[in-house]
């Protein structure tokens, strides 16, 4: 493929998910687990952010944390994430200490070297599989990466500070054995209150029996087996479409819509009452000020719109955060946005990413037009 079509599909890609939201993409991601939609959502929008900017101290990155029962597929898509996003790292927590999860300072002849381990090389995500088995000294390390996006050196003679550009997909099972919904995170998983607090989305996987939803698992396990899955964009493709998109300018949010998140979160923040489990703070802004720029830019388009909110709201219901505010469907008036989304996606039925008409704007192009876009790829997929 040339880099002139290349350019053009993947334009495209947007255009399709501009109209069709996740779906578009959803069956791609992590195509040998069944179901768990909100899931295969978010890491849609983590792979289309940019790096943490740490010269002005923005953390661009949501921090993913997928726990529950063991068993259910969390580390399948733990790998997954790592396979397509170029720059990422997958590291386990029971093996942390010899790969190394933040940093450590080692005595080489009569120097001292840090040693950086997987949060500082990761430049786009750090996969860490079993968090709840990182050592107690990596545990403050871990916090300050995940809320200052660095990490500090205070030993022998180093006194410095490691830049963190990456964001933290964590997975963990209860230390106990099965996840129980009437304990709390902190003593089911080891960790501490300021860690969990870090994260913006945290998805409980149960292994709960249902007949139906079993069944459906047992056939995507054989179809597995049987070399039976087919995706519409395999790994490679997927690797080079969020590159791509997190190479795109940064949206913005109009005054408009700054008013409308102000409206939205005073009314969540009234609604909380004092047995939740969560409180919702202003961190609850900065999730959705994150998701929504990634979806805004997977549109291709340099403003974020409702839509973009009501795409990162899609997500949200999914996570443990719903199952304590249940009157979050209500309060963001979902019906209106669902509606809104199905008329749209109607109007547009007929729309093909791959159209001929696509095909034909490639080949109208001149050599000297050919040139500078296949450099322009190129540049981005390096």
């Amino acid at each position: 493929m040339n880099g002139a079509l290349l350019v053009l599909d993947l334009n495209g890609y947007s255009q399709d998910y501009d109209i069709n939201g996740f779906e578009s993409l959803r069956d791609s991601i992590a195509p040998e687990i069944y179901g768990h939609k909100e899931t295969k959502d978010s890491i849609i929008l983590i792979s289309s952010q940019p790096r943490n900017d740490n010269q002005n101290n923005i953390r661009n990155k949501s921090n993913i944390f997928l726990i529950g029962d063991p068993g259910v597929a969390k580390s399948v898509f733990g790998k997954f994430v790592n396979k397509i996003t170029q720059g990422s790292m997958y590291v386990s927590g029971s093996g942390s200490s010899q790969v190394g999860l933040t940093a450590t300072v080692e005595r080489i002849e009569d120097n001292w070297m840090i040693k950086p381990g997987v949060l500082p090389l990761a430049r786009e995500q750090a996969v860490i599989d079993e968090l709840n088995l990182i050592s107690e000294d990596d545990k403050p390390k871990l916090q300050e990466a995940m809320s200052e996006q660095r990490i500090t050196i205070n030993k022998a003679s180093i006194h410095t500070s490691l830049k963190i550009t990456c964001g933290v997909f964590g997975i963990a099972n209860p230390i106990q054995g099965n996840f129980n919904p009437d304990l709390d995170l902190i003593k089911q998983f080891n960790l501490t209150t300021p860690i969990l607090n870090r994260f913006d989305l945290i998805f409980v996987i149960k292994d709960s029996v249902d007949s139906e939803k079993d069944k459906k698992i047992a056939e995507k396990m054989l179809e597995r087996e049987g070399s039976k899955i087919k995706v519409e964009y395999d790994a490679d493709l997927l690797k080079r479409f969020f590159l791509f998109i997190r190479s795109q300018s940064n949206p913005n949010f109009s005054e408009e819509l700054n008013e409308f998140i102000s409206n939205l979160y005073s009314k969540i923040r009234k609604s909380m009452n004092g047995s939740s489990k969560i409180k919702i703070n202003p961190r609850f802004i900065e999730t959705i000020i994150r998701l929504s720029k990634a979806s805004a830019r997977l549109r291709n388009s340099l403003e974020v719109s409702k839509k973009d909110i009501f795409r990162s709201f899609e997500v949200i219901r999914g996570t443990y955060l719903n199952e304590d505010l249940p009157l979050l469907n209500e309060l963001f008036e979902l019906k209106d946005f669902e509606t809104e989304e199905h008329n749209k996606r109607n109007k547009h039925n007929k729309y093909n990413k791959h159209n001929k008409h696509n095909k034909d704007l490639a080949n109208s192009f001149n050599d000297k037009d050919k040139y500078k876009i296949n450099l322009e790829v190129n540049n981005i997929l390096k």
